[in-house]
């Protein structure tokens, strides 16, 4: 069983003590473990020195700044080495009762497993098979890898088709993990997706989808929720009725923001809407396609006016 976890942390000293007295008091203490440390300006150099004599068997690397957290998480990538790889943040909760099913897992060989819930009700466990029969059975693989701990994989995936660079180019996203997704999602993976979740999103009101932060994570993750149509369409954007609705407006004012946003994107975006909301459909078809009108028009008068205008200053000269 070759897998090894690293966990990413900035400035979360007592979240972060919580996790590691979770890890080393459960069989997890079997997985090697690496903290890397994004400079963190708070007490968790001090307690991460002390954790390691405490735990004699976990690493830590300390950035000597702070490199972000899609920085972070890309160093974390680089720095496998193991066939198995599990990305783990800072403060979720570890359910040291179900470590079994992730060994037993293990055991089997399997591409990737789906080990945690980000904090939707599960209804695809103990599922065992490819991704693509794992998704026509409903189970939601992009929801729920876009919670980085919620999945374990092997690391070919992160090595084929350059898929590392994708994540690279991925970094303003607020899922810059997107590609591998992709990948393991595309070449067809055998997974396993735990009976019960393993690791769970920490309530917190501080990090709850609340208007103002869903809508700022909502833009950045718009060009992939559309890019990758096929599965983020049908999958991550399953919720149904007005929470659909904001996700397809967020996705089109982004790509519209970035210059990116074709006609079929936009009619293939708002005919995913439910029926029910075709009022809404309409609407956001004449707000996509009358300003680009006016705009051409714009262009076209100004453009005219200034043929116009090297014509008169032709004239006169």
């Amino acid at each position: 069983m070759n897998i090894t976890a690293k966990l990413i942390t900035y400035n979360r000293s007592s979240d972060l003590k919580l996790t590691l007295d979770s890890w080393f008091k459960s069989d997890l203490c079997r997985i090697p473990l690496e903290i890397l440390d994004n400079a963190s300006s708070d007490e968790t150099e001090i307690m991460l020195k002390e954790a390691v004599l405490n735990y004699p068997t976990l690493q830590v690397y300390r950035h000597r700044i702070n490199i972000g957290s899609a920085g972070n998480l890309f160093r974390a990538y680089e720095r496998f080495e193991s066939d198995y790889c599990w990305l783990l943040c800072d403060d979720d909760i570890i359910h040291e009762d179900r470590v079994q099913l992730l060994f037993d897992s293990l055991e089997l060989k399997p591409d990737a497993v789906l080990v945690g819930s980000g904090g939707v009700t599960r209804s695809d466990g103990g599922f065992t098979g490819n991704v693509q029969q794992f998704i026509e059975k409903g189970g939601k693989f992009f929801f729920a890898g876009s919670f980085l701990p919620g999945l374990i994989f092997k690391r070919k995936y992160l090595q084929d088709n350059n898929t590392l660079l994708k994540c690279y180019k991925a970094a303003g996203s607020i899922y810059p993990h997107a590609p591998l997704l992709e990948e393991i999602a595309m070449s067809a993976a055998h997974i396993i997706c735990l009976d019960e979740p393993l690791i769970e999103r920490k309530p917190n009101d501080d990090t709850k989808f609340i208007e103002a932060n869903w809508l700022y994570e909502g833009m950045h993750a718009g060009s992939y929720l559309t890019h990758y149509q096929d599965n983020w369409n049908n999958d991550f954007i399953e919720c149904q009725g007005f929470h659909q609705v904001k996700h397809t407006i967020l996705a089109i004012l982004h790509l519209k923001a970035v210059g990116l946003l074709s006609i079929s994107r936009a009619i293939t975006l708002v005919v995913s809407i439910p029926g029910k909301w075709w009022w809404l459909k309409i609407l956001l078809l004449c707000s996509i396609f009358i300003p680009q009108f006016i705009l051409q028009l714009g262009r076209k008068l100004i453009g005219t006016s200034r043929n116009r205008e090297q014509v008169n200053k032709s004239l006169r000269i």
